[in-house]
């Protein structure tokens, strides 16, 4: 994982181009890992958050996330781009 000042955050629910552009935006507050659409098993220990975009994934790939992360390091988002930049930037300045 990562260390205490740049955390690494699980995104999961992007589409290429978005996963580029929160990059961008991101990459000076967190270190970010990206899991599709379709599918996110094997997640567990690769990330110390995890935010679920559920406006495009399943609700099966919530609970999953839920299996694999402790309950309070699992954020569910319902909205844009915006609302998720301000998520990893929220997660980063709590630390």
């Amino acid at each position: 994982m990562s260390n205490p000042s740049k955390p690494t955050i699980l995104v999961i629910g992007l589409l290429p181009g978005q996963m580029n552009r929160v990059e961008r935006d991101c990459q000076s507050v967190a270190t970010l890992k990206f899991s599709g659409q379709k599918k996110n098993g094997g997640l567990r220990g690769i990330a110390d958050h995890c935010i679920v975009m559920t406006k495009f994934v399943s609700h099966a790939q919530s609970i999953q996330a839920f299996k694999q992360f402790p309950r309070e390091r699992v954020h569910l988002k319902r909205g844009g781009l915006t609302v998720l930049v301000q998520a990893i930037n929220d997660i980063a300045s709590h630390l």
